[in-house]
């Protein structure tokens, strides 16, 4: 099957007021060094009606503000140590089963009260519709992702007006539990932001602060 739009390696696209219809895949796929300028991006009739973006380890500054649909993240992703991931309000990141968000630089969510931020898994079709494309075959339950890591060394991270769900488990259903959000040393600024439907902890802090 084919991609609506495909942003490979650390090309800077430009997408204004496009549509995407009736492909195969999803509506764009970014590579993790790709860095798109998104403005009015729109999918209908796709196999999947979301931006899939890769995981790994993202190294230089990176703002994520890709408009109406959903990110569907495809792996765990590390922020490194100096770079900073913006996330603008209203973003919704669908993160595949298993994987986590591990911070060693700086994540800046920055939601609003009418543009919260949500974190979730890929199951859940109240959150950007059925990314996953498979109808009602599953639902989503606690646990679906692993966590959000703050680690050592981590400073400035901000969640405002975020929200954490189907969090805490390293596989789903594999009862191997993780908080929802582990401050392992870093900095974490929280306002106005909640854990709903986690397999364990919401927030465990191991040194630094939230």
């Amino acid at each position: 099957f084919s991609h609506g739009v495909y942003g490979k390696g650390d090309s800077k696209p430009v997408l204004e007021r496009v549509t995407v219809r009736n492909a195969g895949g999803y509506a764009a796929v970014f590579d993790l060094g790709a860095d798109p300028q998104v403005q009015g991006l729109a999918g209908f009739g796709n196999s999947s009606n979301a931006i899939y973006v890769a995981g790994g380890v993202l190294g230089t500054n990176r703002t994520w503000s890709y408009g109406e649909l959903p990110i569907v993240l495809g792996d765990s992703l590390r922020v490194a140590a100096d770079a900073t991931l913006t996330i603008a309000a209203g973003t919704r990141v669908k993160v595949v089963e298993g994987a986590w968000v591990a911070v060693n630089g700086t994540l800046r969510a920055l939601g609003t009260a009418a543009a919260p931020i949500v974190f979730t898994g890929v199951r859940d079709d109240e959150v950007g519709g059925d990314t996953n494309a498979d109808g009602k075959a599953t639902a989503p339950l606690p646990g679906d992702w692993e966590a959000l890591y703050i680690a050592s060394g981590s400073r400035g991270s901000v969640l405002e007006w975020v929200e954490l769900r189907n969090v805490g488990e390293t596989n789903p259903r594999n009862t191997d539990a993780r908080p929802a959000i582990e401050v392992e040393g870093g900095d974490l600024l929280l306002a106005n932001s909640r854990v709903t439907r986690a397999f364990s902890t919401a927030i465990h802090v191991l040194g630094g602060g939230a």
